[in-house]
């Protein structure tokens, strides 16, 4: 008997996840798309190692979170070509409250 309530007790524990998987897209539509960016934008910018990125890549990447010494590493140019770059297209730090 004990062997059945275990069992019972799992298949209640996935039915229950499945639910709060299907509640979390329904709320948050398609949950892969920002992931799918990041390493889009990653592929982008190893693609073009050794240059500093376009202005539309680079202002993404900032966007997306990107730190300048990491997009430095992965393209491997200095950071400081990086920042010049960011200041060249008047990508600024900024910080928003919370709300």
């Amino acid at each position: 008997m004990k062997k059945i309530g275990k069992i019972l007790l799992a298949i209640l524990m996935l039915a229950l996840f499945a639910v709060m998987i299907v509640i979390i897209v329904k709320v948050n539509g398609n949950t892969n798309t920002s992931v799918s960016n990041a390493v889009s934008l990653n592929e982008v910018m190893t693609s073009n190692k050794g240059a500093v990125p376009d202005e539309n890549t680079l202002r993404q990447a900032k966007l997306d979170g990107f730190s300048d010494r990491y997009l430095s590493q992965l393209l491997a140019v200095p950071e400081e070509d990086i920042r010049n770059a960011r200041y060249k297209y008047n990508i600024r730090e900024a910080w928003e409250g919370v709300h």
